[in-house]
């Protein structure tokens, strides 16, 4: 599955090192404050509270039914 000579862990998968259009991540992210803890002027730093959450869609994990066939059953979970 994995050819030892061309796999290279410290490369993210689905970047392609000889492509000049290597395929792109779209990452986003939100920060929602519940609330402000406190305020340091003096060394202007602030402590908050609340939620940071990130999500992604992942190419690998697709699924297309098409690939099983026409008219192939499906078993669904």
């Amino acid at each position: 599955m994995l050819e030892p000579g061309r796999y290279e862990s410290s490369i993210r998968p689905g970047y392609a090192l000889n492509s000049e259009d290597p395929v792109t991540d779209v990452i986003q992210i939100q920060l929602y404050v519940t609330s402000v803890l406190e305020i340091n002027q003096q060394l202007l730093s602030m402590t908050i509270q609340g939620y940071f959450r990130t999500w992604w869609h992942d190419w690998r994990l697709e699924f297309n039914s098409t690939d099983m066939g026409a008219g192939a059953a499906h078993n669904v979970l």
